[in-house]
């Protein structure tokens, strides 16, 4: 774990300020608010809460055992079944599940790109100012490594083959836009493999000329 730390380390988020002086933090670039209408009385109040939320007309996710998702990107509205012997928290646990999976497979995402674009900035300022701080090359080729299998490996259809799942992911990964964020994460791979490859190169060929001048 300690190498895994040692390897992903960044940058920590600082506080972004417009010209009217508000600040806030660009720790996290969005929140999704669930409401979960687990009381008796909850389910009454259920089309009313939609109004004011503005959810009349959102998409409605069924899960048979489970219960459902009245989905939208800022707001979710989970109501559960409400069939013995489950309690409602116990229906809602699957549901609650695929909405913790999906958020924190975007947030791996988002993280690993930061980082490489951090990367790439220190990989530019090397090249004006010649003064490197980063990471040596086999730190990079583990970096590359693990990033290439967090983008395998958050695809959601290697998740589960439940079509109810998959409905939820659809639309998650659709307003998260998570398939452009792996994208640019395994672009932003090969951009720094090949600056990193170039490099190495010009090393080469600097101790290959060498070596021939000696002999």
């Amino acid at each position: 774990m300690h190498k895994l730390i040692e390897l992903t380390i960044r940058p920590d988020p600082g506080p972004q300020k417009d010209a009217t002086g508000y600040e806030e933090s660009n720790l996290f670039s969005a929140f999704t608010h669930l409401l979960r209408l687990i009381d008796p009385e909850d389910g009454q109040l259920r089309d009313e809460m939609l109004e004011l939320l503005g959810m009349g007309q959102a998409p409605i996710i069924e899960f048979e055992y489970h219960g459902k998702i009245h989905y939208g990107w800022s707001t979710c509205l989970l109501t559960p079944r409400r069939h013995a012997p489950w309690t409602p928290e116990q229906e809602l646990a699957r549901i609650m599940e695929c909405i913790r999976i999906a958020h924190i497979s975007v947030g791996i995402c988002e993280a690993f790109l930061k980082l490489f674009q951090d990367e790439i900035n220190t990989q530019v300022e090397w090249y004006v100012s010649r003064q490197y701080a980063g990471r040596g090359p086999e730190q990079l080729n583990q970096l590359r490594t693990l990033a290439l299998a967090v983008v395998n490996l958050t695809k959601f259809g290697r998740v589960t083959q439940s079509g109810e799942d998959q409905e939820y992911f659809q639309h998650f990964a659709q307003d998260s836009s998570l398939d452009q964020t792996q994208q640019l994460l395994a672009d932003s791979v090969y951009v720094l493999y090949n600056v990193q490859d170039a490099e190495a190169q010009t090393e080469q060929l600097k101790r290959d000329t060498l070596l021939n001048t000696v002999l």
